[in-house]
């Protein structure tokens, strides 16, 4: 039973002379499901509002009357029957008239073995009854075939589940019943295509229909449900963790689409989204099976890769690493990891690094997303992770405050759970984007700031919330200390200034302050839009302070939440794979921990800090570092500046090791190439943005002569006289438990059925969802409020580099491409890079929609196409980072945050020229 259901008290009705318990909120179905009684429906799905269109949840009441269980609230002591003889016959008769106008091509749809109609016409409708009703169907309008799912008319029952789906969870306006009575089916209106009407292939609508009318392009001529498996494991694109079942086909060792989770009851769904995916989720893993997947380790010769056997290429690290180690010292290493791998694997790299070659020099893509986030807030808070959880935040938030996060695209299900609670009128909205993001036009408040202007924007907010007396005082006297040097800093702050220097209203920083001071519960979510400055740490800072002076810290619908990038950016934190920390975010520094684990590894371990990423490219560059390991990451496309990085790469003379899915453009430099089998073939952990650690399963067998990464790092171990007797992950992760306090009670056991949140400290703590409920994890259980004073980005637009480059993500694809590239219908969506520009920019130059462009900065030049719009202002250029012809980082500044070490990705000045003029 929920937990929230175990605090109500029971009343009961009797159903076929059974006692059943109802809890508010339920209707007569679902107390019947928990019950475990099940009855017919097609229409019905627990997350949406029921409708009772279907009449197949039929009951009879004690006065004999037929009423839809769907949507009728049980009343105390009341006697029902579910298949009584009446309700029995209505249901056959309602039955064979959907059969009417439905054609029977049961023998070649590709939805039979899982079609609820099917099952339903077997359960009740006799051979001889299948054609008794004469039906037909309307005018229809032609079928719809996108990149991604198909829509047949033909066999379309009009439940309305789709335009539900629409309406209820993705609020996008979609689809909507058109026409009456008989002849009504969904329709996008005006013959618009669904991605004309504004579709953006989440494929709920696809998840939830209960016939073939809609269905994903991978299952057509697939092979038939019955012969196909389900596996649920955790998503491996963005850090929400999503749950999904993978539906295989074991005979040809073949993925054929990816469905939601949806068990009838709600309390058994997938905690994190429930039914809701992102089109990468449901429709961009086909990379899995891409023929560019690398199945044999390769070795380069005279420049050119040969396969070799696994073997051999261990033969060659070992030797070439054991080499370096000799000649030049542990210094000489710099090690990758990977937040696309799985906590294990991260542990074993990270312990590799250590225990074997005696260096921190260990990082991942964290220093170049979020490490500002981990510094910021362990400063202010002690911990560097989301406050609150996904469901807290989006349903005990009286205000959200957005701020450089596009949630919608880059973390879209966390974006539609957001849009459903502004829907409802539970949350109110405010955003501070550069962009007018989607969110922006749902918020009360959209602030568009010039990028690099954060700290003035939020300082503008203090100052009047102080002005104001909205600071919870008794919060800040007793659970904070350094507010009055928040003040000293504060005093210099002049809210007019504040809003110039941002490019925004003064009213709109006043607004926004009152609607956020003002809420009884208010909750901040920012991503890399305030992480990847020169300013970082103090940006995540400046968002703390918020916080805390408000009193929004520790209690429900509160807090300060990060989203995270990458499906384990956090475990990877978590585990060690950063240069300053062991797992657990315990100091290398300390002796006392690294006693710890040198009792554990058997080894002694150095307690000087490691380089980061961009310091190991300097590193490699000057000739410093002569072995270098990547796993799972490609800095030839994601680190700033690129060119000075694939010099440092392309190094003579240094000795490099690349483990991957694909030849990337890094994995081109490499010495060795190992390949390694994706989440899809592999067991172990994520860890999701709300730290919660969930489950990865292998739905099919590695492909080729792939290897998991685990399995990888655990053959070097040994060849390094480190013990690695691993036999499963699950052996890992309670190696992991016995040495990380914050996951010493998450063990294999108790991962089901969805995850466990951490700090876990014994195996009888539940977890926890809400942070710094009682003290913040700073010595002295205080937080600390820090003043900051703004200061500029870097570097400043000038009449050379007039226009301010900020980069970001697209919904269809991620991160470098490498994976989004490589599936068909996201590739086809999206195939090239369209680079947002003003349209006053634009007519200024002399561009025009669709033409390329170049962009040039201090480091490097692309060429591009540009996206005239006026979701950015004049002077603001925005580009991703998905595509490998339009590569962002050969243009944006690798000067660090000085206390993170993370680049500044999101402010660059660059110049722009029409390329037809400059060929003329």
């Amino acid at each position: 039973m929920p937990d929230t259901l175990a605090l109500q008290r029971p009343q009961y009705f009797v159903a076929n002379d059974r006692e059943i318990a109802f809890f508010r909120g339920d209707t007569y179905l679902t107390a019947l499901r928990r019950a475990g009684i099940e009855i017919p429906t097609m229409c019905n799905d627990p997350e949406l509002t029921p409708s009772g269109s279907c009449r197949l949840c039929l009951i009879e009441l004690e006065n004999g009357k037929l009423v839809t269980s769907c949507n009728m609230t049980p009343q105390p002591g009341s006697s029902i029957e579910t298949h009584s003889q009446n309700a029995e016959t209505k249901r056959q008769t309602l039955i064979e008239l959907i059969i009417a106008s439905h054609p029977l091509k049961c023998t070649v749809c590709d939805k039979s073995g899982n079609c609820d109609l099917e099952d339903l016409a077997y359960d009740y409708v006799p051979a001889d009854r299948l054609t008794v009703f004469d039906g037909k169907l309307p005018p229809l309008p032609d079928n719809e075939v996108n990149e991604f799912f198909m829509l047949d008319y033909s066999m379309c029952i009009r439940c309305a589940k789709c335009v539900q789906v629409v309406d209820e969870i993705q609020h996008c306006g979609v689809l909507s019943m058109e026409n009456k009575g008989f002849d009504v089916f969904p329709s996008t209106g005006f013959g618009q295509t669904f991605h004309e009407a504004g579709c953006v292939a989440c494929g709920n609508c696809v998840t939830v229909c209960p016939v073939d009318a809609l269905k994903p392009l991978s299952v057509i001529k697939a092979g038939r449900e019955p012969q196909f498996d389900r596996v649920k494991t955790t998503c491996v694109y963005c850090g929400v963790g999503c749950q999904f079942e993978f539906v295989v086909n074991k005979r040809k060792n073949q993925i054929v689409y990816v469905d939601s989770v949806m068990p009838n009851r709600l309390e058994e769904r997938a905690e994190v989204n429930g039914l809701s995916l992102c089109v990468k989720g449901r429709f961009g893993t086909d990379f899995i099976h891409h023929p560019d997947r690398l199945t044999s380790p390769l070795i380069k010769e005279n420049g050119e890769f040969r396969e070799a056997s696994w073997d051999e290429a261990f033969d060659v690290i070992e030797s070439r690493f054991k080499q370096v180690l000799q000649e030049h010292g542990p210094d000489a290493f710099s090690i990758l990891s990977s937040a696309k791998c799985t906590n294990e694997e991260n542990y074993l790299l990270q312990k590799f690094a250590r225990a074997a070659i005696k260096t921190n020099n260990i990082d991942h893509c964290a220093r170049l997303c979020h490490a500002s986030t981990v510094t910021g807030l362990v400063r202010t808070f002690g911990s560097g992770a989301m406050t609150n959880s996904i469901h807290d935040l989006t349903h005990d938030a009286d205000v959200i405050f957005i701020i450089g996060s596009n949630t919608t695209e880059a973390h879209p299900v966390i974006g539609v759970k957001i849009k459903q609670a502004v829907v409802a009128g539970t949350a109110r909205l405010i955003v501070a984007d550069p962009r007018k993001i989607e969110l922006a036009r749902m918020a009360e408040i959209h602030m568009q700031q010039r990028p690099g202007t954060d700290i003035a924007l939020i300082n503008g907010m203090l100052k009047v919330i102080i002005e104001n007396n909205l600071v919870d005082h008794e919060f800040v006297r007793e659970r904070t200390e350094g507010y009055d040097d928040l003040l000293r800093e504060l005093e210099k702050v002049d809210v007019a200034e504040m809003a110039q220097i941002a490019g925004v209203q003064e009213s709109e920083i006043r607004d926004a302050a009152l609607l956020y001071g003002q809420a009884e519960t208010a909750a901040i979510v920012y991503s890399m839009g305030i992480t990847q400055h020169s300013t970082g740490t103090m940006n995540v800072v400046s968002l703390a302070n918020l916080a805390m002076v408000t009193g929004n810290v520790g209690r429900e619908g509160t807090g300060v939440n990060p989203l995270r990038g990458q499906n384990n950016v956090q475990g990877a934190c978590d585990l060690g794979a950063l240069p300053n920390v062991l797992p657990g975010y315990q100091q290398v520094s300390d002796e006392t921990v690294r006693q710890i684990f040198s009792d554990h590894w058997n080894t002694e371990l150095s307690g000087v800090a490691g380089l980061t990423v961009v310091e190991m490219m300097h590193a490699a560059h000057a000739g410093d570092i002569k072995a270098m390991w990547i796993m799972g990451e490609n800095p030839a496309l994601s680190d700033p500046n690129v060119n000075k990085v694939r010099e440092a790469l392309a190094t003579e003379g240094m000795f490099l090791v690349v483990q991957d899915l694909f030849l990337s453009e890094t994995a081109k430099f490499a010495d060795v190439v190992l390949p390694a089998s994706s989440f899809a073939e592999k067991s172990g952990t994520f860890t999701n943005t709300e730290r919660r650690v969930q489950r990865v399963r292998p739905a099919i067998a590695p492909l080729g002569n792939s290897q998991a990464d685990w399995k990888i790092i655990a053959e070097l171990l040994r060849r390094f006289g480190i013990a690695a007797e691993y036999q499963t992950p699950d052996d890992i992760l309670r190696e992991v438990a016995s040495v990380t306090p914050i996951y010493a009670g998450i063990t294999p056991e108790r991962l089901e059925p969805n995850g466990i949140t951490w700090p876990c400290r014994s195996e009888e703590d539940p977890g926890t969802r809400i942070l710094h409920s009682e003290q913040f994890a700073r010595p002295g259980g205080k937080g600390r409020i820090i003043g900051v004073e703004f200061q500029d980005a870097a570097e400043l637009p000038d009449a050379n580099y007039p226009f301010v480059l900020t980069t970001g993500r697209n919904l269809y694809h991620f991160h470098t491409g490498e994976m989004t590239h490589r599936s068909k219908g996201l590739h086809e969506r999206r195939p090239y890079e369209l680079t947002e520009i003003n349209p006053i920019d634009a007519m200024r130059l002399g561009i025009e929609e669709g033409e390329k462009i170049r962009l040039t900065s201090r480091r490097g030049t692309l060429v591009t196409r540009a996206k005239i719009v006026e979701k950015v202002k004049p002077g603001v250029i925005f580009m991703t980072f998905h595509h490998r012809e339009a590569q962002a980082n050969l243009l944006t500044n690798d000067v660090l945050d000085p206390y993170a070490k993370i680049p500044e990705l999101k402010v660059a000045a660059i110049k722009v020229e029409r390329l037809t003029l400059l060929a003329d």
